[in-house]
């Protein structure tokens, strides 16, 4: 019984990681940079985005995106330096049906 008990739970964690959120959207890696001089953040760059089937509008949606994320980072403990260039590698989640809608051809 305990055996059984033990199965049902780990079939529903299972279950369980795999939500609709990840099902019903994307996730795009992009590389930036944050600027600082005396602890305090300059510039914010987006390197690249990772994205081989976006049009130009969608990798520039990916890009403010990205970029309002790097905004919020920039003063986190973990990127904060003193002087010299901080890289981060974001993740954005976006809506399959909404990325499909940034998509101008259709």
């Amino acid at each position: 019984m305990k055996v059984f008990l033990f199965f049902m739970f780990f079939a529903l964690a299972l279950q369980a990681q795999t939500s609709v959120y990840k099902k019903d959207s994307l996730q795009i890696k992009v590389y930036s940079t944050i600027d600082y001089n005396n602890f305090t953040p300059k510039k914010i760059n987006i390197l690249k985005v990772f994205c081989n089937y976006c049009n130009d509008d969608q990798i520039q949606f990916i890009k403010r995106q990205a970029w309002d994320e790097s905004y919020k980072l920039r003063k986190s403990d973990k990127y904060l330096i003193k002087e010299g260039t901080s890289k981060l590698a974001i993740y954005i989640r976006v809506a399959k049906k909404y990325f499909r809608s940034l998509n101008k051809d259709e």
